[in-house]
């Protein structure tokens, strides 16, 4: 069974909100600086391109599935 994409993405977008939170807490209780390197708006594009990515897959995947399921029932016969 596939994974649920809800649940993929959810987790991923708690890892962005996660980081974000360390980010801040580091900065404002401890008086360090943030990681520069961490760019947020990075991670969110990154995350979006992931999410079209698998759910591009995820429909080519169920439209080939539909197309065939639709040949495999193809009996020669037309009603339409």
């Amino acid at each position: 069974m596939r994974d649920n994409p809800a649940h993929i993405y959810r987790d991923i977008a708690k890892k962005i909100v996660a980081k974000l939170k360390e980010n801040l807490v580091m900065t404002l209780e401890h008086g360090k600086s943030p990681d520069l390197y961490w760019k947020l708006e990075q991670a969110i594009v990154d995350a979006m391109r992931y999410a079209d990515q698998t759910g591009g897959e995820r429909v080519r995947l169920q439209m080939q599935e539909l197309l065939k399921d639709f040949d495999d029932e193809d009996d020669g016969s037309s009603t339409s």
